[in-house]
């Protein structure tokens, strides 16, 4: 068992959000108005970005509308509808009511995947405030993290931690596919 093989990290404890994260409004954003038309195979798409949950957030593809507004891969949307955070592992746009948030330290995308699901244990504190106390509450609230015997936060195991697990359910389909 692969997960066995995992080992623990030094500890866990709880640290401020405002230490790992920075939030932004998404601005610009676009109304469905904007969007391109992508016209081939060739032409670059990009995910526009709204405040719900359905498709992880993703309402469409768009095409290059324009480099304002465009988001950079390897960050966070938050949708204030449903205050769901959802990782982009590619630049995109986004719509009304959603925010940008980027991870303070240089974090690789697997340990952001990981993060995705510490971020959305915030969902409920969240909804329970008004849309302009969110970034507020944000900002004050802890999340439980590994860290490392120096006190610093382990992106590392993070990373090993997701890796292992995408790895053990690859694993676990192709057992049962073969079974079947």
């Amino acid at each position: 068992d692969t997960m066995c093989q995992m080992p623990e990290p030094f500890k866990f404890a709880k640290v401020k959000v405002s230490k790992v994260f920075k939030m932004d409004g998404a601005t610009p954003s676009y109304d469905k108005g904007a969007l391109v038309e992508v016209d081939s195979e060739v032409q670059e798409k990009y995910d526009y970005i709204t405040r719900t949950v359905e498709n992880r957030g993703i309402c469409e593809r768009t095409g290059f509308i324009s480099k304002n507004g465009l988001f950079p891969r390897g960050t966070f949307s938050l949708g204030l509808l449903q205050m769901a955070f959802f990782f982009r592992p590619n630049e995109w746009y986004a719509g009304q009511f959603v925010k940008i948030i980027h991870c303070i330290d240089d974090v690789d995308d697997d340990a952001k995947i990981y993060l995705e699901a510490i971020l959305n244990g915030l969902s409920n504190k969240l909804l329970s405030v008004l849309v302009r106390d969110v970034e507020r509450t944000f900002y004050e609230s802890e999340i439980l993290l590994p860290v490392k015997r120096d006190g610093k936060i382990d992106y590392e195991w993070m990373s090993n931690y997701t890796k292992t697990t995408k790895k053990n359910i690859g694993q676990f389909i192709q057992g049962l596919c073969k079974r079947h």
